[in-house]
């Protein structure tokens, strides 16, 4: 079976003209808080705040402006383009030029493909690959702070935003990130309950202030005890996450191929998910930059 990539990646103009109505409305409530920047906030930026809350003006306008004032706290538009911050596989995120974060991430995994945060084509979203029996899981759960591990999700989320945001820009498409979930060779013993619920709260304090970023979440290769675990895990996640994860298997499943084509093309996916891409491990999206 053949499947063509399968782009169905919304026009910015269209989404803009459908939901005039409402980006003007958010506009009108938070241009008058003196840390809205027109530049910085616009009309774009404004989209996905109302597209995460499918209409509710209220909650789009409240989300919009505790993103504004958790910018302007954590001083993230002071930091410039960091796009060539993004965490690199091959070195581990060894260097000056990476979030100390990271980095110390980085100590709890084994081998160069742990994490692969890769931009296989540059006009469409980040492809972010983990290897997750490749994370020790336990000793992560009993070495990072609080602070190390919401710094982890928070760089993680601005590198992929100023990425795709300039990708949407650029193409005219609204573009996602795409995260693929490798269970191959992942025990019961490796999971940590504790580690899901850290996660989960560092990814519910952070997810708030990054709208329209997660496109979705595939689950490959699961072992049969995954159904069980998963559903602990999704009690600590937030509402919008959880509806975007699929468990899949597209080696064995053709249709789950198709899944994978909105984001990438047959080509440049790892043979591994069923594409036709011999390389391994794959390059890093920072390295673009």
């Amino acid at each position: 079976m053949v499947f063509e990539t399968e782009d169905d990646r919304p026009f910015i103009k269209d989404l803009l003209k459908e939901h005039s109505s409402a980006i003007d409305a958010v506009r009108d409530r938070i241009q008058t808080d003196p840390l809205y920047d027109s530049s910085r906030y616009d009309d774009i930026w404004i989209l996905r705040f109302v597209l995460s809350h499918k209409k509710n003006n209220a909650d789009a306008v409240d989300a919009a402006l505790k993103t504004m004032r958790f910018r302007h706290d954590r001083k993230l538009n002071e930091l410039g383009d960091i796009r060539h911050k993004m965490p690199n596989h091959m070195s581990k995120s060894q260097g000056e030029k990476y979030f100390n974060c990271h980095r110390i991430f980085s100590r709890y995994c084994k081998d160069n493909d742990y994490v692969m945060h890769t931009l296989p084509d540059k006009d469409r979203g980040i492809i972010t690959y983990t290897m997750v029996a490749k994370i020790d899981f336990k000793k992560v759960s009993r070495s990072l702070t609080d602070k190390e591990w919401h710094d982890i999700h928070l760089y993680l989320n601005e590198i992929s935003h100023q990425i795709l945001d300039a990708t949407t820009r650029r193409t005219g498409r609204l573009t996602k990130l795409l995260r693929v979930l490798d269970l191959n060779c992942m025990s019961i013993g490796k999971a940590d309950r504790n580690y899901a619920r850290r996660d989960g709260a560092a990814v519910k304090k952070t997810e708030m202030f990054y709208p329209q970023l997660l496109g979705e979440v595939f689950i490959v290769n699961s072992p049969s005890w995954v159904n069980t675990f998963y559903t602990f895990v999704r009690s600590f996640l937030p509402r919008r996450v959880k509806g975007k994860i699929t468990l899949m298997s597209p080696r064995e499943r053709p249709q789950d191929l198709k899944l994978f084509l909105r984001y990438i093309s047959k080509e440049d996916l790892p043979e591994r998910f069923g594409g036709n891409n011999k390389e391994w491990p794959l390059a890093c999206a920072g390295t673009l930059f």
